[in-house]
């Protein structure tokens, strides 16, 4: 009976590191990694060495998680803002299986390699931000568009949500009326915290590479 106990506790141990490992790799290929680390532009850089006490950066607690749409397509994580700029910094998350499932309800293939989706922040009062820039990083079942918007005056928002496009939809430069994906990134009655964005400041004083501007998105089409 003692052996059979020792066979069964061992057992036991084995099969709970085993979920353990699972868990470690699964939160691994999970993660954003470094494309949800702040991005800091040659302006960026300016401001915080001319006003290294004054410089901030806030993110909105509950969103410090991720969000999803309505319908799990699409998720944001790790929205930053930066008040000295007016710029606002998050990353936007698909799986794969979001492009399958948009395939079957378009009826067109949507490679995961090809870039297919627009974004812009729409606020309270309809105004449509369009500009920003973008890096986009595939990891394991994953696809991620890091994107920073400019002159975002929060000061003068209720709330603001990120629009999601297809790019197939655009008509020249027009967004489309309907968006696949919708989700909030800031509601005004919503605390804002300071981030502690010490331990992300940019090695060597050099703006941080591979970002494009969104227009590169509609060379795609």
């Amino acid at each position: 009976m003692k052996k059979l106990g020792s066979i069964l506790s061992w057992g036991m141990t084995a099969l709970a590191g085993v979920i353990v490992l699972l868990l470690i790799i699964l939160f691994a290929c999970d993660g954003d990694g470094d494309i949800s680390r702040l991005v800091w532009s040659e302006e960026m850089i300016e401001e915080y060495q001319k006003y290294p006490e004054e410089f901030r950066v806030e993110y909105i607690k509950v969103y410090d998680e991720r969000t999803f749409t309505e319908d799990g397509y699409f998720s944001v994580s790790k929205s930053r803002y930066i008040p000295n700029l007016g710029q606002w910094q998050f990353t936007v998350r698909y799986n794969h299986s979001t492009l399958e499932y948009l395939s079957e309800e378009r009826d067109e293939e949507m490679p995961i390699e090809d870039d297919h989706f627009i974004f812009a922040l729409v606020d309270n009062e309809g105004t449509v931000y369009r500009d920003f820039t973008y890096k986009r990083v595939t990891e394991g079942r994953y696809t991620y568009y890091r994107l920073v918007f400019d002159n975002v005056n929060m000061r003068k928002i209720g709330d603001i949500q990120i629009m999601i496009y297809c790019l197939d939809d655009m008509k020249g430069d027009e967004l489309p009326e309907i968006a696949v994906g919708k989700l909030p990134l800031y509601y005004s009655e919503l605390e804002r915290e300071d981030y502690k964005f010490e331990k992300e400041l940019p090695e060597e004083d050099k703006p941080t590479e591979g970002f494009l501007p969104d227009e590169e998105l509609l060379k795609g089409r």
